[in-house]
């Protein structure tokens, strides 16, 4: 099949993320530019999925994705296209959405982690732009990104340790450092066991342990946001994150698919809400747009 008869169909939806996109937390005005990101991260990561598309083609797409949002192509891709237009309102720089598609790249072309610090690199680029964006979108200081990167690379790892089985199957992908793969004697064959074994079982807590100690760099976050919306929606996201660290910890996601209840949603959001309420904030010096 020729790369251009195939069409990229959203996987997903805003609303069927694991945490919030676009809040009502956040100002009315800034959401549409939001969602402008959301949507043009969302087709990079849906363009690097495909099963129709071979690498080459991946990575042909994904560099006129960004030669369409820097400007230099007229081709018509409308989220390249409104993501442009969004920035230069804004004053956003592209490069968080830029540097998104080097990790898209990566995925695209295959990419074994041998040691724990690749994982965390990859998620610089897969994660931690997402969360530079939004800090630098509500004009926080740029001390906010250093504690920011903790916590998106947080996310990532939890989303890599939910979605472990479905990751090799469906795509070949293996998330998990290969060095501690084979200090626990673990094969990416058991990854399509129906549950964990006890290795891989060690393997993942161990994963955790690191996603744990990246929450707590995390926040700090809260304590140097100025925007009180942003500050909530940030004090949810780890709230919502030590809770699926703490199911991950306890349930076999080869099993099943580890995610939190509609209820646990809502009750640990107000946990999060709560914590950023009563947050005492550091003042910080913001950008100037």
């Amino acid at each position: 099949m020729n790369q251009s008869e195939v069409k990229i169909e959203q996987s997903k939806k805003s609303t069927e993320e694991n945490f919030p996109v676009g809040s009502i937390l956040l100002p009315k005005k800034l959401r549409p530019h939001v969602f402008a990101y959301y949507n043009f991260a969302r087709l990079g990561d849906d363009i690097a999925d495909s099963a129709e598309l071979t690498a080459d083609e991946k990575i042909h797409r994904l560099d006129m994705l960004e030669r369409v949002l820097i400007g230099s192509s007229d081709e018509e891709i409308p989220e390249a296209i409104k993501l442009r237009q969004s920035l230069k309102e804004s004053g956003v720089i592209p490069k968080h959405a830029t540097d998104l598609l080097i990790a898209f790249r990566q995925d695209a072309e295959g990419y074994e982690y041998k040691v724990w610090a690749q994982l965390i690199n990859y998620c610089r680029f897969s994660a931690a732009p997402v969360g530079r964006y939004m800090l630098d979108l509500h004009n926080e200081a740029i001390s906010t990104h250093w504690c920011g990167d903790p916590l998106c690379i947080a996310l990532q790892i939890i989303n890599h340790l939910q979605d472990i089985k479905k990751d090799y199957i469906g795509l070949g992908r293996v998330y998990l450092p290969s060095d501690w793969m084979q200090e626990y004697g673990v094969s990416k064959y058991d990854l399509n066991k129906e549950k964990l074994t006890d290795n891989l079982r060690k393997l993942v807590n161990r994963m955790l342990d690191g996603t744990i100690g990246l929450l707590k760099e995390a926040k700090t976050l809260p304590k140097i946001t100025q925007n009180l919306g942003l500050r909530l929606e940030v004090s949810i996201m780890i709230a919502l994150a030590e809770a699926l660290c703490k199911k991950l910890y306890s349930n076999d996601m080869l099993a099943i698919r580890v995610e939190l209840s509609k209820t646990e949603c809502v009750l640990y959001s107000i946990k999060g809400i709560i914590r950023g309420l009563f947050t005492i904030t550091k003042t910080t010096q913001t950008r100037e747009q």
